[in-house]
């Protein structure tokens, strides 16, 4: 309680007719600057919007579309990476063959007639006949069931090794030459001269004893007369052992077994 003789501002009245003057008097202080500064422009205020549009302020209209700012295409960077100013090699059409004005067309019996006249070759019939002519019998013609006999002792081998051929007392003789060739060419063939020394050009000859049985299997291997050379004595012995079994002994051959002298003569 307020103690008595004692006025409290509180409880008083307090009157808002100053403040209310002084917010009217900045206002019209600003308003006036405002249009001062509008006025010394030189010139109108300017707005926004559309003038007679309805409301005033800033209106908004609708449209169809907007304009886009056109954009161009990015070329392929592999296809064309870059620009030439050299022109693109034009397509090549195929000539046209122009008819000669001055020839004359075939009729249609000159074209069959030269459709004979050039007949197209019949492989088939052509190697038919052949073969007629090959095997028709002729009368001083001499037949036989068995080879042909050798025609030489020796023989080249591949390239690299040398001669090659039968020793003294052939087994099969000129009776079973085709027998003896079969076993020559095998020899030949698997001969390899490779782990030779390349610098050794000749070399004495080398020659292998061995036996074949009746089917053809190679037995009792050996070397009867030695080059000198190791490496060759044994490509030598390879070459018989890499051609057992050889085909079997001919039917007339009289004995189980053929025992052949065979000689290896290294010539490069």
């Amino acid at each position: 309680m307020a103690e008595a003789g004692h006025i409290d501002i509180l409880e008083q009245r307090e009157s808002l007719g100053g403040a209310f003057v002084s917010s009217l008097a900045v206002h019209a202080a600003l308003a006036g600057v405002i249009v001062g500064f509008a006025l010394w422009e030189g010139g109108p205020i300017r707005t926004f919007g559309v003038p007679d549009a309805i409301g005033g302020g800033t209106p908004i209209q609708p449209v169809s579309a907007l304009p886009l700012h056109a954009r161009t295409p990015r070329l392929q960077p592999v296809a064309r990476d870059t620009e030439s100013l050299v022109p693109d090699k034009p397509e090549t059409r195929p000539k046209r063959e122009v008819p000669d004005p001055d020839a004359v067309g075939l009729s249609k019996k000159d074209r069959a007639k030269k459709k004979k006249q050039d007949p197209k070759l019949d492989l088939s019939a052509y190697l038919d006949r052949r073969r007629k002519m090959l095997d028709e019998e002729k009368d001083n013609q001499v037949y036989s069931k068995s080879g042909a006999a050798a025609s030489s002792p020796m023989m080249g081998g591949k390239p690299g090794t040398g001669n090659l051929g039968f020793g003294d007392g052939n087994p099969f003789g000129d009776r079973f030459g085709y027998y003896a060739d079969l076993v020559r060419t095998c020899l030949a063939r698997q001969w390899d001269t490779g782990s030779v020394d390349g610098a050794l050009r000749q070399a004495p000859t080398v020659t292998m004893r061995f036996e074949i049985l009746r089917n053809g299997t190679v037995r009792n291997v050996g070397v009867f007369q030695s080059s000198g050379n190791l490496s060759l004595d044994y490509s030598c012995r390879r070459a018989v052992e890499e051609c057992s079994p050889f085909p079997a002994l001919p039917a007339g051959f009289e004995r189980n077994s053929a025992r052949v002298e065979f000689k290896f003569q290294l010539k490069r």
